[in-house]
């Protein structure tokens, strides 16, 4: 009996070591963004661990085409709640395409052409995104090139109803990989879309000095001059303060020539004369594991999302750009309202960045936009048209341009270089 029981206690006392060294392996494997911070920043929620999928999509497409099995083709463009709802109900075979993708190769232009007229989604970004990053946002990740970087991508139904993918790389090269998404969940989503008139730039004669990979929609929607103020800064400041956990009273803050500095345990946040939020991390350090590109990105979203809401408005951050240095890397993020982009002419919307993989500094100069009255804009077509003549192999872009102060923007037509 007494052996019995002294086996019983061996066997409790392995299942409490067990549960205690699985404790401590969860709890290593969890808060990864945490250390990416000097200290963890005080509202911010636990953030995702990398493989699961709950990252948010920091940038959408600016334009999207599906095509038919018949070659016609729908557009969405300046749109955001029809790009929302697209991007929503192809998620899943979108994911399951790039999760499982082949190594790529490079193919001739005429294949990644042919591609383009048969039945699938194009997805236009604008602006190179790594492809590890894309397929975090689908709620996967891309193992067979994750360091390759693409503004255009084509999932393609093929003839045996296989999904292949397709991209652009950042030289322009055309490259394909094998999947194995479904062919028939690609094919569905492809049939719940109607054509609507819009075409490639290449399919059109008159376009032929055009982007040959520029969507042209044959009609706009409706399109507002949109009423720009500075009505947000002190909202922003108190967010920001919150996030970073800075006493705004001012027992905790200096005047310096071209602005205010307030300080916080972790940092520094000066609020500058032009009403730029600026947050500079007072301690140094090195981790022994870097976060990849798209939790960093994820982090930056994260906080400057919190800081434009606190804005107000019909505004929104997206990711457009990452810059690499020898020892640091800079993300990049601009205004976005009614799926077009704002240029800011005074300076960079939104930035983080990231030395060793640990978040260092954060920019944030806050605007508030407001929709005003309706605007009509030349067709598509005639302006496709004149950006090939002005700039041979350039497309038309509506963005929105920003002097700054309180002001009413419209719309104008721009030429936006083929990058890839």
């Amino acid at each position: 009996m007494s052996g019995s029981r002294t086996w019983i206690e061996h066997v409790k006392s392995l299942l409490i070591l067990l549960l205690t060294v699985s404790a401590v392996f969860l709890a290593w494997k969890t808060g990864l963004f945490q250390r990416m911070l000097p200290e963890p920043l005080p509202i911010l929620p636990p953030e995702p661990t990398p493989g699961t999928s709950t990252y948010i999509a920091a940038a959408k497409p600016l334009s999207a085409a599906v095509t038919s099995a018949a070659g016609m083709v729908h557009g969405i463009g300046c749109d955001d709640e029809k790009m929302e709802a697209l991007l929503q109900s192809f998620r899943p075979v979108l994911g399951e395409a790039m999760g499982s993708a082949s190594e790529p190769v490079r193919i001739a232009e005429e294949e990644w052409r042919l591609a383009l007229e048969g039945p699938g989604l194009f997805l236009d970004y604008g602006e190179p995104v790594s492809l590890n990053v894309l397929a975090r946002w689908f709620g996967t990740s891309a193992a067979f090139a994750p360091e390759e970087r693409t503004n255009r991508l084509l999932f393609s139904l093929t003839e045996d109803e296989a999904v292949k993918l397709y991209y652009l790389d950042e030289q322009g090269a055309a490259c394909c990989c094998d999947t194995l998404a479904l062919g028939s969940a690609l094919f569905a989503e492809i049939n719940a879309y109607l054509p609507n008139g819009a075409e490639f730039a290449m399919e059109v004669k008159s376009l032929s000095s055009c982007d040959p990979y520029a969507l042209i929609q044959r009609e706009l929607p409706e399109l507002h001059a949109i009423y720009a103020v500075d009505a947000g800064e002190n909202a922003a400041l108190q967010k920001a303060a919150e996030v970073c956990g800075v006493n705004l009273s001012a027992g905790s803050s200096f005047q310096e020539q071209d602005g205010t500095v307030y300080l916080g345990d972790m940092g520094r946040l000066r609020l500058e004369s032009d009403g730029c939020l600026r947050y500079i991390a007072s301690q140094r350090g090195e981790w022994g594991e870097t976060p990849e590109e798209a939790d960093q990105i994820e982090l930056s979203r994260t906080i400057l999302s919190q800081l434009c809401e606190a804005c107000g408005g019909i505004g929104e951050l997206e990711y457009t750009g990452t810059e690499r240095g020898e020892e640091s890397t800079q993300y990049r993020f601009s205004y976005r309202v009614l799926g077009m982009r704002v240029k800011l002419n005074y300076g960079t919307a939104g930035w983080a960045v990231f030395r060793n993989g640990r978040l260092e500094e954060f920019g944030f100069r806050p605007r508030t936009y407001l929709t005003s009255s309706t605007v009509e804009r030349i067709p598509p077509l005639q302006a496709a048209a004149a950006a090939g003549n002005l700039r041979p192999g350039s497309a038309p872009e509506l963005v929105l341009s920003d002097p700054g102060g309180s002001t009413i923007i419209e719309p104008v037509w721009s030429l936006r270089e083929r990058s890839a």
